[in-house]
């Protein structure tokens, strides 16, 4: 599968009861595909994700690496509480996380756009462990 919509998908998770289905894996494709942090400074994050499925806040030793996992926390929490649909969250994480040239861009997120049965697949997932609560 392809990073940039796993990832995508591992985001919208996080605001979910569907977090329960993420492992450390999941949040390591965001941490070092995606944010660029090695992976050997996040094993703090990663080891209490794996026990509490909740993303805790650390700083590194690098303040690149903070600042661009901060910023990766405050995306999920306005997600959180955001009412845009599922195509408008893929766009704000797209824009957020997600750095290419204009041309790269540009095809990438048609390609995730194009990926309308994957926002299916998340809908029904939700709604589904939703009518189990």
């Amino acid at each position: 599968q392809n990073k940039l919509v796993h990832s995508a998908i591992t985001i919208l998770k996080l605001n979910t009861d569907l977090r329960n289905s993420l492992c450390e894996f999941d949040i390591r494709i965001i941490l070092s595909s995606i944010l660029g942090i090695p992976l050997k400074y996040c094993e703090e994050i990663l080891s209490s994700f794996d026990k509490t499925k909740e993303l805790i806040p650390y700083e590194f030793a690098d303040s690149d690496y903070t600042v661009k996992y901060e910023n990766f926390l405050n995306l999920v929490e306005q997600l959180s509480v955001s009412n845009k649909k599922l195509s408008e969250q893929i766009i704000d994480i797209y824009d957020e996380l997600f750095t290419f040239n204009d041309f790269e861009k540009s095809a990438s997120l048609t390609f995730l756009l194009n990926k309308s049965e994957i926002l299916k697949i998340f809908s029904a997932r939700i709604l589904t462990s939703a009518n189990r609560t």
